[in-house]
């Protein structure tokens, strides 16, 4: 599983630790002599947080677990359109009589779905479209907030404390620990309202 390295910026650049796809054992020998065994074969990518979390990446002082719930909503959001519903036999026998014919990325589709009803269920409705609207419509708090009426900074305020509790929700749901409840202060950047990490006393 690829290893996160927590890089902040206002352009939502981050990085992470994958397996080199140029990797050949040639690489991996000469890897070995200047690495440790774990780091060897691996390569620092740069990742953008939006294609990963969406506009959920313009709120600062996430944690860790956060972005990791609303990065597997989105993927189960993503796998819930691949494929019809359809009832799945798991006591069949597979054999690989032929070309590859799909069940894979059905039987995918029909996880993602379960995921993504449960995700819903846990949230409800309105909740559930928040999160659904920033995080895998890129939409801004703005925006989002425009759509249901509500302006002005204080809205936004409230309506992004609903976000972050929706995640911390989602969080709780897919089983990760810590679910990140020191999450700072919020304050203004520009038109955007941010939430900033808290100092950290002693």
């Amino acid at each position: 599983m690829a290893r996160e390295r927590r890089i902040y910026s206002d352009k939502g650049i981050g990085e992470r630790v994958v397996d080199n796809p140029m990797r050949t054992d040639g690489t991996l020998e000469a890897d070995l002599e200047v690495k440790p065994v774990g780091e060897a074969g691996r390569i620092v990518v740069q990742v953008s947080l939006s294609t990963r979390i969406g506009g959920f990446a313009r709120v600062r002082g996430r944690t860790e677990e956060q972005e990791r719930a609303a990065e597997r909503f989105r993927s189960a959001w993503e796998g819930a359109q691949i494929g019809a519903a359809r009832a799945i036999d798991y006591t069949a026998v597979r054999v690989d009589v032929s070309g590859y014919d799909g069940t894979d990325t059905l039987e995918h589709g029909e996880r993602a779905r379960r995921e993504y009803r449960r995700a819903v269920q846990a949230l409800g409705m309105d909740r559930s479209a928040l999160v659904e609207q920033v995080v895998v419509h890129d939409m801004s708090l703005r925006e989002a907030g425009r759509r249901r009426g509500i302006h002005g900074g204080k809205g936004r305020r409230r309506l992004q404390q609903r976000l972050v509790e929706s995640i911390d929700i989602l969080a709780d749901v897919f089983g990760l620990v810590g679910k990140g409840r020191d999450r700072g202060h919020l304050r203004r950047d520009g038109d955007v309202v941010l939430l900033e990490p808290a100092t950290r006393q002693g």
